[in-house]
Parts: C-alpha cells; sequence; structure tokens
C-alpha cells in the first residue's frame, strides 16, 4: 500500500547551524530551511530520492548572511505500514554555498557534502501524507582561504503526494 511510480513532497523548517568555526558560527541565528523532494518507492521499504532546497541563517553581531542550496541523491529505509511509516535516510550531493560578512568575507563556493535524515510519514489516505523529518547537513566550504563548517540541523514539515 501507498507505493506507485512516484512522488513528490514539499516541506518548509527551520536550520540551526553548527557552531564549530572558531565560535563565529555561535552567532547565527536558527534560519529557514525548504525542501523539494522528487522520489520513487522501488520496494516496499526502500526508496530512492532526488533533493533541492534551501537553508540559511544570518548574524546580527557580524551583519552576515549564509546560504546553501543542496542538490542531492539519497536512499530511504521504511519501516512499512499503512498508516505511519518512519524511515531513515542518507545522501549525498552538491553544496552550493554563499558567505556575505561586514568584517570582509564575501564569497561563494560549491563543494561535495551529504546528509543523514530520520522521519515519519503519517498517511492521510493513500496517495497524501503528512511528513515530519530532521536532516543534519554535512558541507564544508573554503571562502576566502577559510575552512567554514555551515554542516547544521534541519527541522523539517511537510507533504508528501504520490502520482
Amino acid at each position: 500500500m501507498n507505493y506507485g511510480p512516484g512522488y513528490v513532497g514539499v516541506q518548509l523548517g527551520f536550520y540551526k547551524p553548527n557552531n564549530d568555526w572558531y565560535d563565529d558560527l555561535a552567532t547565527y541565528d536558527t534560519g529557514f530551511a525548504f525542501n523539494v523532494v522528487f522520489g520513487s518507492r522501488l520496494a516496499p521499504f526502500f526508496a530512492i530520492e532526488v533533493s533541492t532546497g534551501y537553508f540559511g541563517s544570518h548574524s546580527s553581531h557580524y551583519q552576515g548572511d549564509l546560504s546553501v542550496v543542496p542538490v542531492t541523491v539519497g536512499g530511504r529505509l521504511i519501516i512499512p505500514n499503512p498508516f505511519v511509516e518512519p524511515y531513515i535516510g542518507a545522501g549525498l550531493g552538491a553544496y552550493f554555498t554563499k558567505l556575505d560578512e561586514n568584517r570582509g568575507v564575501k564569497d561563494n563556493a560549491t563543494d561535495l557534502g551529504g546528509y543523514m535524515s530520520a522521519g515519519i510519514d503519517v498517511w492521510l489516505n493513500p496517495r497524501i501524507a503528512l511528513n515530519m523529518e530532521g536532516r543534519y547537513h554535512w558541507v564544508k566550504p573554503k571562502f576566502e582561504g577559510y575552512d567554514v563548517d555551515l554542516s547544521g540541523w534541519n527541522a523539517l514539515f511537510g507533504v508528501r503526494v504520490l502520482f
């Protein structure tokens, strides 16, 4: 049940940046995140996905903004159930990043990154599910000679529709 040739999902939520970059990201606030997922359930317990989205944050201290646009390919292991389906997932892809701060760092980068996720689909009917997901992204671009760890958590809420 709840399988088809494909699905699309839209998720909105929050981004909590890592604060490992000599405490500079500690000044960055929790920001906005969204994700668009196109997937296909290949078996009752496995799906493949292509996703893109955005997450970013702002620092009042440095008058800075950071933004990340991930384009990833991943998989999900699912515990099949007609009503509530928990899952875990992982993926790799290109992360397009930008950092702009008033202390002179203004740069773009493209790097390989990855994510791990855990979530749950709550099926409203055989084609539509509400979705809740936690996703941790790993990406460490180099901006103007500095390695910056933009890794962080996304807490996402959305809907998944089979077609």
